[in-house]
């Protein structure tokens, strides 16, 4: 299904500009229809259904002529106006890929029709980083492996469930929408989760796509097993991602578990150092019991992996049978993101592609 878009502007140099790069980049979802005469919208709107109408306030729309199926929003000068005359707006001084973001996102909270074709078989790969203990650099890993994949010209997605998650230490791109977004659509279920998943996802400088973090750390909490399932098979059919990483916290529950059966690979952070060697041994242990009630193998997919290894302080668990990965020593800088680029020029997640 096309989304049918009618601009209404008399600037026609900017709006000529704005036709050309959305026809040109999203035409498969865009069916676009230009107006500089308000005489000649009102008759085109009268006699052909149009999904949203974006017009400056100049241009003189009566709003009474619009039928209420059809969604209005005005252009407005400035991201600091949110509404006029009581509609929505969407600045026009912004790149237009943002204005794409947002057209698609307003159009997904009045619609569920909006669907995608679901591709024969699932290709994308899923890879869960955890940690038993605090402080190990799981986060820091799972953004290397992603921006490691990334390079090697894979579509990655970083996808952040932690309940205090930081994804923007890593990645950062311009756009007003969070993860946050994603969870109020899936939980009022009167929202099109595919296209707010597409208005609100983004992308960092190193090609890798993420979300931004909620701005209260406690709407992560929000989501059930049910939800997340949902969120994971909607990415898997609406991404086309060839690897999804997903960075969270390792309790012993439902989410876990879920996310555990649907990895690919699952990957722990420890240090080596006897706290967290010890806390994993528990965790490894726990999961056996787990397994065995459960009837399912995510062992055999498990790695171990050893960040900031120190020869003084860290040592490999012995007498396990689990495969590591690799070690990866301690780097000193003070921005974590320099730390990650640093590790993704390693090999040491090969074994993981």
């Amino acid at each position: 299904m096309i989304i049918k878009l009618a601009i209404a502007d008399k600037d026609q140099v900017y709006a000529e500009k704005l036709i050309k790069y959305l026809s040109c980049n999203y035409s498969d979802k865009l069916e676009i229809y230009y107006f500089t005469e308000v005489a000649e919208f009102h008759n085109f709107i009268k006699k052909n259904k149009v999904d949203i109408v974006i017009s400056t306030e100049t241009f003189g729309v009566d709003l009474k002529q619009v039928p209420e199926r059809t969604i209005f929003v005005y252009f407005s000068e400035s991201t600091s106006i949110d509404t006029i005359n009581d509609k929505r707006t969407i600045c026009k001084y912004q790149k237009i890929d943002l204005i794409y973001k947002e057209i698609i996102s307003i159009y997904a909270e009045r619609t569920t029709n909006f669907g995608y074709k679901v591709n024969e078989g699932d290709t994308t790969k899923l890879i869960t980083f955890v940690s038993c203990s605090g402080g190990t650099g799981s986060s820091t890993t799972a953004a290397a492996c992603a921006i490691n994949f990334t390079r090697m010209g894979k579509k990655v997605l970083y996808l952040n469930l932690e309940r205090f998650g930081t994804a923007n230490l890593f990645f950062n791109a311009e756009g007003t929408f969070n993860i946050g977004d994603i969870i109020y659509a899936i939980k009022s279920k009167k929202t099109n989760l595919s296209l707010k998943l597409e208005s609100t996802v983004k992308r960092d400088i190193s090609g890798v796509y993420f979300y931004d973090p909620t701005v209260m750390a406690m709407d992560i909490l929000e989501l059930d097993v049910e939800d997340i399932k949902k969120l994971i098979d909607e990415v898997k059919i609406t991404g086309g991602y060839d690897y999804i990483i997903v960075d969270t916290d390792f309790t012993l529950d439902k989410k876990i578990a879920l996310l555990f059966d649907y990895s690919n690979n699952i990957v722990f952070v420890s240090d080596g150092k006897d706290v967290s060697n010890a806390k994993f041994l528990r965790a490894y242990k726990a999961m056996e019991v787990l397994e065995e009630q459960r009837a399912v193998d995510n062992l055999a997919k498990t790695f171990v992996l050893y960040n900031k290894f120190s020869s003084k302080n860290s040592k490999f668990m012995q007498d396990i049978n689990i495969t590591v990965l690799g070690g990866i020593p301690r780097y000193e800088s003070p921005a974590t993101k320099d730390i990650a680029m640093q590790i993704s020029q390693m090999r040491i997640f090969d074994q993981l592609i």
